[in-house]
């Protein structure tokens, strides 16, 4: 079984431990590769993605590109579990963009969604 700790709500009103399991838990997985930023994590400078080195004010379909496939080889490289079949990138305005990759569980033969939105200042 997999777990992960649910960060945005790390403890329950009785102080216990918040834990996911399952999809929640790949999906918390991807959210933290997508939304640290490249050099946060200290020890592993590579973890995290371009995101908040780009301006999407700029997005155009080269800068797309070169963000789907970032966030496709951070995802490969951080995370064995999963197989990317696409990522589709919808910019909403200069500081947000809507992500919504979808990919396979490798212990499981369904495809999965994960919907996030970024927001840049």
């Amino acid at each position: 079984m997999i777990t992960c700790l649910d960060v945005e709500n790390t403890f329950n009103e009785d102080g216990s431990t918040n834990i996911l399991t399952g999809t929640k838990a790949i999906n918390q997985g991807l959210k933290d590769i997508i939304m640290t930023m490249q050099k946060e994590l200290f020890g592993d400078p590579f973890f995290g993605s371009i995101l908040h080195e780009k301006s999407f004010n700029l997005m155009n379909s080269i800068l797309k590109d070169i963000i789907s496939d970032s966030l496709r080889t951070q995802i490969n490289r951080y995370d064995k579990r999963v197989v990317i079949n696409s990522i589709d990138l919808k910019y909403l305005d200069q500081h947000t963009l809507e992500i919504d990759l979808n990919y396979n569980y490798q212990s499981e033969n369904s495809s999965l969604n994960l919907w996030i939105i970024s927001e840049v200042s």
